[in-house]
Order: C-alpha cells, then sequence, then structure tokens
C-alpha cells in the first residue's frame, strides 16, 4: 500500500506521511486499550467551537484562560459523572459535601494530569475560595 505512486503529486506526499506514521497509527492492533476513534476530543473541542461561534470569542486572554479551564473541568466532570453544576455550587457555596476532582480521580484510579498550569491555578482558587467561605 504505502509503495503506491499515483500521478497526483499531493497524494503522493500523503501517502509518504501516512508511511511514517504507520507504527503509530496501527499500535492499535496490538493494544487493545487504546480506542478506535477520537470522538470524546472532537466533543470536547465542539463545544469550545460552538461556544465560540455563538459569543464572537472572549474578549481578552484573562476570559480566555477562565472559559477554556471551565471547559476542562466541565469536561472532567462529566468525563468521571460528576454534576459540574453541583460541584462549582459547592465550591461557591462552601458546602462541600462531594469529594473532590482529584479524590474521585484517585479513587477510580484512572489519575489524568490538569490540562494546564492555569487550570491547576484555577483549582486552586476554588478551593481556597471554599476554605474562606467555611
Amino acid at each position: 500500500m504505502f509503495s503506491t505512486k499515483t500521478e497526483y503529486g499531493e497524494l503522493d506526499r500523503r501517502i509518504e506521511l501516512t508511511k511514517k506514521q504507520k507504527e503509530k497509527l496501527l499500535l492499535v492492533l496490538t493494544n487493545p486499550k487504546i480506542p478506535l476513534h477520537n470522538n470524546p476530543a472532537e466533543i470536547a473541542l465542539r463545544e469550545t467551537v460552538i461556544k465560540k461561534k455563538i459569543s464572537y470569542g472572549t474578549k481578552s486572554e484573562n476570559g480566555k484562560t477562565a472559559w477554556e479551564n471551565m471547559l476542562s473541568i466541565m469536561d472532567t466532570c462529566r468525563k468521571h459523572e460528576v454534576s459540574f453544576f453541583s460541584y462549582i455550587r459547592e465550591i461557591f457555596s462552601g458546602e462541600r459535601k462531594m469529594p473532590k476532582l482529584a479524590d474521585i480521580i484517585a479513587k477510580k484510579g484512572n489519575i489524568k494530569l490538569p490540562h494546564s498550569i492555569e487550570h491547576i491555578q484555577l483549582l486552586n482558587k476554588l478551593y481556597l475560595f471554599s476554605c474562606l467561605k467555611s
């Protein structure tokens, strides 16, 4: 398949690029835990794109960072079957009946690193805010 030559330069270039990625592309055949699709990533990205289209984006870098962090937390909540709105409400109300997201993730044994340092900083701010409220 990768030795095929066509009369189309761009197609030949694409075949060569695919050949270079062959090992990664076929990894799914040796590791059954690797999903055959990237639907979760596409779904997570779709929310961001739709919000951006509706609101014409954020007005500042801080707004962009805040929105990205909230989407990241929302996606983490969804992946671990935690109500995002209940989670955020508890943080700001100081109730803290629910365990922290980090504890939920660790308990499931599915530890995932936050997407960015800004995400960590936001979680720290939310935690500190909840401590001040209590």
